[in-house]
């Protein structure tokens, strides 16, 4: 199997894991909402290498061979991806404008 392949299992299984877990989720929403975040964190991983590796003369592929490469493209696509999520929880429960987000959503992120 491809590394591509065994990110994308681990990363919905941690994610199913995590919100079974720390927010007592039905399993099916739970994979369904990891399922979800998989995907919005693969696009802006595809988008973040496919820019960097334009604007910096390098192949698609470089970056797992090149750590200078790694370390541009991996902060970007991480904080496009919590952009995303911010924006998502916001339109999709509107009233909860005042509430605060919980800490656990920040953890994980930063663990995964």
């Amino acid at each position: 199997m491809s590394n591509i392949v065994i990110n994308i299992l681990i990363s919905i299984i941690l994610n199913n894991t995590f919100a079974w877990i720390c927010f007592n989720g039905k399993s099916f929403l739970s994979f369904f909402y990891s399922f979800i975040l998989v995907i919005i964190g693969i696009t802006w991983e595809l988008i973040a290498i496919s820019v960097v590796s334009v604007l910096t003369n390098r192949h698609f592929l470089e970056y797992n061979s090149n750590f200078a490469l790694f370390i541009l493209e991996c902060p970007i696509s991480k904080m496009f991806y919590f952009f995303t999520i911010l924006v998502m929880t916001r339109v999709m429960k509107p009233e909860d404008r005042g509430a605060s987000l919980p800490v656990p959503l920040f953890l994980y992120h930063k663990c995964n």
